[in-house]
């Protein structure tokens, strides 16, 4: 992912490492709408 120009705090949060800081939390965008267009914006498909 991170070839493909997926930001670390992303891929951190599809792997469930999602940072409990108080900037993290309010600066970072972790909706799954906003992940959706990470996701497609790199070309990649997410199973459910």
């Amino acid at each position: 992912m991170g070839e493909l120009g997926v930001a670390d705090r992303y891929v951190d949060a599809f792997c469930g490492r999602v940072p409990r800081s108080v900037l993290a939390r309010h600066y970072t965008d972790f909706s799954s709408e906003r992940l959706k267009r990470i996701y497609d914006k790199a070309g990649l498909k997410v199973l459910v």
